[in-house]
C-alpha cells in the first residue's frame, strides 16, 4: 500500500511542474502586417474635336488605398495606387464636302453632316449644317465669340476696312459700321494673321 500512495503522489508533482512552466502575462506574438495593393488610377477620356481641331486628353488620376495591420505586433501594410494616363484627343479630319457652305446651295453627298463651321464677323460664331438636297444651316451662334455683345458705339468705317484687308495689333477688337448693313471687324484669322472681316452683325445687337 505505501508503494501505491508513493506513485499517485509523484504523478501530481509533475502535473503541477508542467503548469508552473506557463504565464499568462508573456504577450501574444504578431503576425505581421499584410501589404494592400492600391486601386489603379482612371485613364483620362479623349476629346475629339471635329473639323480638325485639337484634341486634349484629361490626364487620370491615382486611387491609392492604404494596407491594414493584422496580428498583436504586426506592422501595418501600405498600399500605392497607380497613376492613370490621360489620353491625348484625337485631332478631327476635316471633310472636303463641309468647306464652302453657302445656305440653300445644292449639296452632295447626300447626309453628309458638318458640325462646329465657323461662321459669321470674324468667323467668330459656331454653326452645323447637314446636307439634304441643298445644305439646311443652323443660324450663327455667337455663344462663344468675343462680339457676342453689341460694342457701346460702332462708328462708320473710315474706308480704309475692308473685307480680307490686314490690320494691326492696335486695331484688333475693333468694329465698324460698312456698305449695305455689314459691320467690319478687326480679328485672327484662321492662318493666325490680324485681318478685317466684314458680316452681317449677330442678330442680337438690333439696329446699329
Amino acid at each position: 500500500m505505501n508503494k501505491v500512495y508513493a506513485g499517485i503522489a509523484s504523478v501530481g508533482f509533475l502535473v503541477l511542474g508542467s503548469q508552473a512552466g506557463c504565464s499568462s502575462a508573456d504577450p501574444p506574438t504578431g503576425t505581421g502586417g499584410t501589404t494592400a495593393t492600391g486601386a489603379t488610377g482612371s485613364v483620362g477620356g479623349t476629346n475629339v474635336i471635329p473639323m480638325g481641331g485639337t484634341g486634349t486628353g484629361t490626364a487620370g488620376t491615382a486611387a491609392t488605398t492604404a494596407g491594414t495591420g493584422v496580428g498583436g505586433a504586426g506592422t501595418a501594410g501600405t498600399g500605392a495606387g497607380t497613376a492613370g494616363t490621360g489620353t491625348a484627343g484625337t485631332p478631327g479630319v476635316a471633310d472636303p464636302a463641309c468647306k464652302g457652305i453657302k445656305t440653300a446651295a445644292v449639296c452632295a453627298p447626300e447626309g453628309t453632316a458638318c458640325p462646329g463651321l465657323a461662321c459669321g464677323l470674324a468667323d467668330s460664331g459656331s454653326r452645323s449644317c447637314n446636307c439634304a438636297a441643298t445644305w439646311m444651316c443652323q443660324p450663327c451662334d455667337y455663344t462663344a465669340s468675343p462680339f457676342k455683345d453689341k460694342p457701346a458705339q460702332v462708328l462708320p468705317c473710315s474706308g480704309i476696312e475692308a473685307d480680307k484687308v490686314a490690320c494691326t495689333e492696335a486695331d484688333k477688337g475693333k468694329v465698324c459700321s460698312s456698305a449695305g448693313g455689314e459691320v467690319c471687324a478687326c480679328w485672327t484669322d484662321d492662318e493666325g494673321g490680324l485681318i478685317w472681316d466684314c458680316d452681317k452683325p449677330p442678330s442680337t445687337w438690333g439696329a446699329l
